[in-house]
């Protein structure tokens, strides 16, 4: 579990990428898990960090494998048996200065691995990184999309983030961004409708709704009708909100349309704009102070930020006290009794 950026790329045409445009997606994701970069940061930061990233890093690989169950040398080996074989062929490959597409490629060639997807021959890469409250992790996510954007200029690419570093989800092409106001706007209703169904909540209507009465409890919860969080969507609602309204403002900035005195309708019709009349990307991020993130660990509070759901403003208050509290009442439900040094020991991993 965790907070989590999301992203997929398929081409503006609907076509299958080239092995180069793969390549590309491949070399990003290669640098930005490299000693280049971690020294690059470490020059620039004057730090001695030995790692980037705190959760899981970021890794776009669009061709990826398994060993092939079916063939005849491998489908009598046990499971470690059979990736010992393949990795051991992969690593004679390597020796001969293959790429990695090339390596996998001739392994598939010979029967010896399966793709997970389309392989080489894909018209969409997707996956996610997990960065929990590390920001200067997301925004390396963000930046190595923008990248390949730019080197795969026919790359759509659409990203999306459960914490709060980006104001809403985006497409990206050619190092360009178009903020997806409508996904927020669906959010928001999303949000407001579970909001009117909520048990604990003051604008709950389902008791004034005559044909309510003999709901099976099972079949409102499957339809969104019976939400647990109460009032906590007021919160969610507000934070959309406020999202919006630091979007408008970065419109409002980067094309100076006070200055012109153009209809504000303008942005709210952004979406009709080409690629090349998007914006920046970083506009429609919070501003990230790398300096705050460069010491970063993973405590006991940033592991239970997964848990508990970024979403619901962990991050915004104690973090480690709500995690505590949290299990405290998981711990009661249990009928466990355990003080807050006992509990913190053991996910700490401590004996």
């Amino acid at each position: 579990m965790g907070r989590t950026l999301n992203y997929q790329i398929t081409k503006d045409d609907n076509q299958k990428f080239t092995k180069k445009e793969l390549e590309h997606m491949y070399n990003v994701s290669t640098y930005y898990n490299s000693d280049d970069l971690l020294k690059s940061i470490n020059t620039a930061y004057k730090t001695k960090l030995k790692q980037i990233w705190t959760c899981e890093n970021f890794f776009l690989s669009p061709v990826d494998y398994y060993p092939n169950w079916d063939s005849p040398i491998i489908k009598n080996m046990g499971r470690d048996n059979a990736w010992d074989y393949v990795n051991r062929e992969y690593a004679l490959l390597e020796k001969q200065g293959l790429h990695y597409f090339d390596i996998v490629d001739n392994l598939h060639k010979r029967k010896l691995v399966n793709y997970h997807g389309g392989g080489l021959k894909t018209n969409e890469v997707s996956s996610f990184t997990k960065t929990q409250g590390n920001e200067f992790n997301s925004m390396l996510v963000l930046k190595a999309l923008v990248t390949i954007s730019k080197l795969v200029p026919k790359a759509l690419i659409h990203i999306s983030d459960e914490g709060e570093y980006l104001l809403c989800p985006l497409h990206i092409k050619n190092g360009k961004a178009l903020p997806l106001i409508d996904e927020v706007k669906k959010q928001i209703e999303g949000y407001a409708q579970r909001l009117i169904f909520a048990k604990d909540s003051r604008f709950n209507i389902m008791g004034d709704l005559k044909n309510t009465e003999g709901f099976s409890e099972l079949f409102a919860r499957d339809l969104g009708f019976n939400n647990v969080y109460g009032e906590m969507d007021i919160k969610f609602i507000d934070e959309k909100l406020r999202n919006l309204r630091l979007i408008e403002k970065a419109l409002i900035t980067e094309t100076n349309l006070l200055d012109k005195g153009e209809n504000m309708m303008y942005h709210y019709n952004i979406a009709n704009l080409s690629p090349e009349n998007w914006f920046n990307p970083d506009i429609f991020t919070r501003k990230v102070v790398v300096e705050d993130f460069l010491g970063y660990k993973m405590s006991p509070a940033t592991l239970m930020q997964g848990f508990n759901g970024e979403g619901f403003g962990l991050t915004d208050e104690d973090s480690e006290k709500k995690s505590y509290e949290m299990l405290a009442r998981m711990n009661k439900m249990l009928g466990v009794n355990e003080s807050k040094s006992g509990l913190q020991l053991r996910i700490l991993g401590a004996e």
